[in-house]
């Protein structure tokens, strides 16, 4: 998989890139990949100590950590370019003079050996063009927000997405993320990213427990929706009305707190068994975020 992603680097139209391989466990054999693919701009970056998948992910958002350009992108090994993925970031950067840019990604089932037909990771949550904190909030309580693939960010912009050591499941980091975005920052509908699924157990989010998960994406909604209260409310609704997700949005109110909201959306008797649900989430299971929240 890493040589997968470090092909499709080799592979771009735009040729002005560097890259740098930041190495978690350098005896599984990612040193001799980079040598292998033997190109001059691939740097290769042993840890001095192991930081965990989370934290290795993180410091490639440092401001200070970057070789040279003038933006940065991420590249994680279950990602890869299209060839078009630079020039065509290229462009819309320099006709819009943005400073966040989020390119739609493709999905490949690793297991099958294929892309799923017409299906995207974020088709449809966003708009093309310019997309308003606010907007990127109320996708949140439905995903992730922004992801790591396709994202691309100035280096000199004063922006700085790190999450932190105190949240450590890489499972978490992009809904986080999404709260350090406070300003708008463009959406690429073209898909020129692929993002790989694969079973859980092959990933970096395999020793992550669907409880500690659950936890801290409550946790983020519920800040979410304490903060931008209303606005994000009403931007949420319209996009439930239009995915047709309104028990779904109705659930997630209701798990994180808020029964009132939930039940103007639905009434369901399962928006109930929600919020007793997210009652017992809270009382059982310390937050992972709460850290990282009380920074912001």
């Amino acid at each position: 998989m890493l040589r997968r992603s470090l092909e499709s680097l080799l592979a771009q139209t735009y040729p002005h890139w560097v890259a740098t391989v930041y190495d978690d466990a350098p005896h599984d054999g990612a040193a001799g990949v980079v040598e292998a693919v033997g190109d001059r701009r691939i740097h290769y970056r042993k840890n001095a100590i192991r930081l965990g998948a989370a934290r290795n992910i993180d410091q490639c958002f440092d401001p200070c950590s970057t070789r040279s350009g003038s933006f940065g992108s991420l590249l994680e090994d279950d990602n890869f370019f299209l060839p078009d993925f630079f020039r065509h970031a290229a462009e819309v950067i320099q006709v819009n003079n943005a400073k966040i840019l989020l390119m739609n990604q493709l999905i490949y089932e690793e297991a099958q050996g294929r892309y799923i037909d017409g299906e995207t990771t974020r088709g449809g949550w966003f708009r093309e063009g310019s997309i308003s904190p606010h907007e990127l909030m109320a996708v949140a309580l439905f995903n992730e927000g922004i992801s790591n693939g396709g994202l691309i960010w100035k280096l000199d912009a004063g922006l700085d997405l790190r999450v932190g050591p105190s949240v450590a499941e890489t499972g978490l980091h992009e809904i986080c993320r999404s709260i350090l975005i406070e300003e708008p920052f463009t959406f690429v509908a073209v898909p020129l990213v692929v993002w790989t699924s694969m079973e859980k157990t092959f990933s970096a989010r395999a020793a992550e427990t669907n409880a500690i998960i659950s936890r801290g994406n409550q946790s983020i909604r519920s800040f979410i929706l304490e903060y931008y209260q209303d606005s994000v409310f009403e931007r949420a609704h319209r996009i439930a009305a239009v995915f047709g997700k309104r028990k779904d949005l109705a659930k997630t109110l209701a798990y994180c707190g808020f029964l009132r909201l939930a039940l103007k959306t639905s009434r369901r008797p399962e928006v109930i068994e929600q919020y007793l649900k997210g009652t017992v989430r809270r009382l059982l299971t310390a937050d992972p975020c709460r850290e990282f929240l009380s920074r912001h």
